[in-house]
C-alpha cells in the first residue's frame, strides 16, 4: 500500500513535469511566431510609427 502511494506520487511528479516542459516549450514557438509576425506585418505596411496618425491608423493624408 505504502509503496503503491509513492509510485503514484512519483508518477504524478514525472508526468507534470513533462507536461511543464511541453507547455513552456510550444509557448516559446508561439511567442517566436508572433514576433515574427508582426516584424513581417511592419515591414510590409512600413508601419514604423513615423507617419502622421500612427501606425495602425491609416487616414487618407
Amino acid at each position: 500500500m505504502n509503496s503503491a502511494v509513492i509510485a503514484v506520487t512519483i508518477g504524478m511528479i514525472v508526468f507534470w513535469t513533462a507536461l511543464m516542459l511541453a507547455a513552456a516549450f510550444l509557448d516559446r514557438r508561439r511567442g517566436r511566431q508572433i514576433e515574427h509576425d508582426l516584424a513581417e506585418m511592419e515591414r510590409k505596411h512600413h508601419l514604423d510609427g513615423r507617419d502622421r496618425y500612427g501606425s495602425f491608423d491609416h487616414r487618407p493624408h
